[in-house]
């Protein structure tokens, strides 16, 4: 009788992990790849952070650029999962706060902070998504490439 009840309870757990491994995989049909470029002035922005924020309400899905300031990476669940469809603001955003201890000089305002990676030269006004002036519009598929040009002068 106990070892019926083992298999019972096994094949039970089983049944969840096959369950739980299906259900909640990146197959979600609401999120769709998403890549492009910043630049500002002209000339790629590096070790920035974007962010998709959907105008309906959910989850922001993130990416940062590389050296040649391209995303491709972007996710809302994981890294690469992609962001929401339909219409999002956009934030532009660096990857950390000034250095531990240091003071960094942005648009005339002393700022602190406690990371290495801090890109000062991004205007504040970027990192307000309903203010920012950037948009997106992610649809199904794979055709989500966007370009972000910001001017260093904005405020």
């Amino acid at each position: 009788m106990i070892m019926k009840q083992i298999h019972i309870t096994n094949f039970f757990l089983f049944l969840v992990c096959v369950v739980l491994a299906t259900g909640c995989g990146s197959g979600d049909e609401t999120l769709a790849p998403v890549s492009g470029t910043i630049t500002m002035d002209g000339k790629p922005l590096v070790k920035a952070k974007i962010d998709f924020m959907p105008k309906n309400g959910g989850r922001p899905a993130s990416g940062i650029t590389d050296e040649e300031g391209k995303f491709s990476a972007v996710g809302t669940f994981v890294m690469g999962d992609g962001g929401t469809i339909g219409e999002n603001w956009v934030a532009i955003t660096s990857i950390g706060a000034p250095p531990m201890g240091g003071e960094v000089s942005m648009e005339g305002k002393r700022l602190k902070g406690a990371s290495a990676d801090y890109n000062a030269a991004i205007p504040l006004a970027y990192g307000r998504p309903k203010e920012s002036g950037l948009t997106a519009t992610i649809v199904s598929g794979n055709n989500n490439s966007f370009a972000f040009e910001l001017d260093s002068k904005k405020k």
